[in-house]
């Protein structure tokens, strides 16, 4: 089990860069410990 953070810089709640990332997350969560941290 790995930890990842991802950062996510969009400045639009419910964007397209946001739901790329939680997809994202939503897959990496199943064997990691995933913590996402947005900067907008």
């Amino acid at each position: 089990m790995s930890r990842i953070v991802v950062l996510s810089g969009s400045p639009r709640k419910g964007g397209n860069t946001e739901l790329l990332v939680n997809s994202f997350v939503d897959g990496a969560r199943v064997h990691n410990d995933v913590e996402v941290i947005s900067i907008r």
